[in-house]
């Protein structure tokens, strides 16, 4: 990267991307559309999925950039989208929740799985392992279940045993998704390159 100070005829600006496309987004914003993951990128990862902290502005500030990009911006997140939607009510953001897998589309109608009763009955199961295993913590998603070992990371062999066998009793259309210390078993519809196309 050159100095910031030796182009005297562009300016600063033009030799910091992230700047100059910041800037570009201000002053053509129907030229671009932004899609922000909110776990690790808008907000700070936690010990448990709801310890997590919002900060006070953002989610004015991200409704205030929706509507100056014309509504062209979207959260990408493993989350499911009610939950994303109660993290920043009371504005209703363009979403896609676990991983892609349910989507509200920009005139405003849903598209969500609904979860087999052999996946209901798993998801049941797998509460046991909070018990079994002090420090894990088990997340209903409500069509995905993800099994936390942030505080019991020695466990994670054994928790991808009982979930490698979990997903086969899930019956067909879920897979395990191996995240940082998590296992989640979701729909194989998932995916968050066709929730950005879509």
């Amino acid at each position: 990267m050159k100095n910031a100070g030796a182009d005297t005829k562009t300016g600063p600006a033009s030799h910091d991307p992230l700047t100059e496309l910041m800037l570009n987004v201000r002053t053509k914003p129907e030229q671009y559309a932004l899609f922000f993951d909110i776990d690790g990128t808008l907000i700070d990862l936690a010990d448990t999925p709801d310890s997590i902290i919002v900060p006070a502005d953002l989610p004015r500030h991200l409704a205030a950039l929706s509507r100056h990009l014309k509504g062209a911006l979207a959260l990408v997140t493993g989350r499911a989208l009610t939950y994303a939607d109660h993290l920043f009510a009371p504005h209703s953001l363009l979403i896609a929740g676990l991983h892609g897998t349910e989507l509200r589309l920009p005139d405003g109608t849903f598209t969500r799985p609904e979860p087999t009763h052999a996946f209901q009955a798993l998801k049941h199961e797998l509460t046991a392992l909070e018990k079994h295993l002090p420090g894990v913590l088990v997340e209903d998603k409500g069509a995905a279940v993800a099994v936390h070992i942030r505080h019991v990371p020695e466990a994670a062999n054994e928790i991808e045993k009982t979930m490698q066998a979990a997903v086969v009793k899930a019956g067909p259309g879920y897979v395990l998704q191996r995240g940082k210390m998590v296992f989640e078993i979701r729909p194989d519809s998932a995916d968050k390159g066709r929730a950005l196309n879509a």
